[in-house]
């Protein structure tokens, strides 16, 4: 999926705090997936908007990629 669809459906989502979780993996998910596409400043930026445990497994990964503008 482009990223502009995703990038509309990431700023809908992230209104709810109960979805930020699920945001997270999608944002993982697009960097990982072959097919996925991902603008590493926005992603960045959402991420960073993000109410998230500190312990989330791979955020500091995700983060440290995207702000490398992989």
């Amino acid at each position: 999926m482009r990223w502009t669809v995703k990038d509309l459906t990431y700023r809908t989502a992230m209104r709810l705090p109960a979805l930020h979780s699920a945001v997270f993996r999608g944002l993982l998910a697009s960097f990982h997936d072959v097919y996925g596409d991902l603008d590493p400043a926005a992603a960045l930026a959402f991420l960073g908007r993000l109410e998230l445990p500190a312990n989330t497994q791979h955020l500091a990964e995700l983060r440290h990629v995207l702000a490398a503008g992989h």
